[in-house]
């Protein structure tokens, strides 16, 4: 896909699904202003000695999962497995109240 140069291909292109290629990262990836989350999350992971739990939320489509891949490619291979899960393979999440 490629990056939209007017409002209808704005529209076609859009939807909500996290960055996952290098080249979606390269063609629509936009840094944001001011300290990355991700930077802080990752000297966190790195230099811990124990186990740690970490909240990571958001609106549907504010980019945490795209997020968290930029994280899963910024740790260290030799020292970390990163294992992607979703919940919404195992629960219906409509069942929630």
């Amino acid at each position: 896909m490629r990056r939209a140069t007017n409002l209808k291909e704005a529209y076609n292109n859009f939807y909500v699904e996290p960055l996952k290629s290098d080249q979606e990262f390269a063609e629509f990836y936009v840094e944001r202003p001011g300290v990355s989350p991700m930077i802080d999350l990752k000297d966190r992971i790195e230099i811990a000695d124990r186990e740690e739990k970490y909240l990571f939320l958001g609106f549907r489509g504010s980019g945490k999962s795209t997020e968290l891949y930029r994280l899963e490619a910024a740790l260290d291979e030799n020292r970390f497995i990163v294992v992607n899960y979703s919940i919404r393979d195992d629960l219906n999440l409509s069942d929630f109240d």
